[in-house]
């Protein structure tokens, strides 16, 4: 596998395992985690399988030093997806309150299509004339509203989001399975 892909992550990690239990080799997993470890883009079970080499070799300092920089790196990637949820919920929000906005309008729009229709400023019945005026300023209002709604994006919000769930998903650790 790694013959045909030099720079396949995965291959990587499952030579360390290969290397750790068919071989008995902690050296040679090491290294190999640390060819992984290059290939790895946005995932971080590298560090795993790091972690637990060293304490395998009773090199307990560098293995709580990467248990630290699980738990660090975890709670930053949990910050900033609280803070993208937040910022995608406040767009969200923003959207909604635009669309209630525009309902409002053609609630007003709709009553004036009523004859003995009463203007939505003054509460006079409206003439014709002022009727269309009205029309006209709502329809403006309208589209300025929906052009606001045009702009106001969640695309990056929401791409963010997947990438950090998915860094997230590789910094998973259920320490209650190991608890038992």
């Amino acid at each position: 596998m790694i013959s045909e892909n030099n720079n396949n992550y995965g291959a990587w990690l499952f030579k360390a395992i290969v290397d750790f239990i068919v071989d008995k080799n902690i050296d040679e997993a090491l290294k190999s985690v640390k060819k992984a470890e290059q290939y790895a883009k946005n995932t971080f079970e590298w560090r795993y399988s790091k972690a637990f080499l060293y304490f395998w070799k009773e090199d307990y300092q560098n293995a709580l030093k990467l248990c630290q920089k699980i738990k660090q790196q975890r709670l930053e990637l949990e910050n900033s997806k609280t803070k993208t949820e937040s910022d995608l919920d406040l767009k969200n929000i923003q959207i909604e309150n635009l669309n209630n906005q525009i309902r409002e309008l053609d609630e007003k729009l709709n009553a004036l299509t009523k004859t003995s229709a009463k203007c939505p400023t003054c509460n006079q019945i409206i003439d014709e004339v002022h009727k269309e005026e009205v029309q006209k300023k709502l329809n403006d209002a309208r589209l300025l509203l929906q052009e606001k709604i045009k702009n106001i994006s969640t695309r990056d919000e929401e791409k963010l989001l997947k990438d950090l769930e998915k860094k997230l998903s590789s910094l998973k650790f259920d320490d209650k399975q190991y608890l038992k």
